[in-house]
């Protein structure tokens, strides 16, 4: 489990292990070659690994090993319409990628008191123009979400764009 954890955003790590989340039907959207559905599967998780890149996903596939039974490779656009059912999911993960794409189409994937995850890449180069603006993830996930976790980081060169790293919990409805 060490080298998988070692791969990984930290931040997951950390988010899983103090939340406890070990078990259940997580979402890694989008996984590119599914470091981090790998790590979801070694805590004991069933994943579903999405991303639009057959070539990724099939890598995943091929590193996944004795954890590939635990994870199901789905190709899809993560900016489209998303093929799953309300409240699916006990985990819904997106690292990486813009948050302001794909996020309003997640939410209701999330299954009462499931979790959101979310983490922003950088603002590296031209980057921060794919950032949110400030205050905008913690006003998109309030309406839905108790946030466990959310922390906002400015742009250096763009102060009034984000990173973010969040952990949602979906209130009971």
């Amino acid at each position: 489990m060490r080298s998988i954890e070692a791969e990984c955003s930290a931040f997951l790590v950390t988010t899983v292990r103090s939340t406890g989340q070990t078990s259940g039907i997580a979402l890694d959207i989008p996984s590119g070659d599914g470091r981090h559905s790998r790590l979801l599967a070694s805590y004991g998780m069933r994943v579903i690994s999405a991303d639009l890149d057959n070539i990724a996903l099939a890598r995943g596939v091929a590193a996944a090993g004795s954890l590939s039974g635990q994870i199901a490779p789905v190709r899809l656009d993560a900016t489209k319409p998303l093929p799953f059912g309300d409240g699916v999911f006990d985990l819904v993960l997106i690292i990486h990628f813009q948050l302001k794409d794909v996020l309003p189409l997640v939410k209701r994937l999330v299954r009462s008191d499931g979790l959101l995850i979310l983490e922003t890449y950088g603002g590296h180069g031209e980057n921060w123009r794919g950032l949110p603006l400030a205050g905008q993830m913690s006003t998109e996930l309030s309406g839905e979400f108790d946030l466990v976790h959310y922390k906002e980081s400015p742009v250096r060169k763009q102060r009034q764009h984000v990173t973010v790293k969040a952990v949602g919990r979906k209130r009971f409805v």
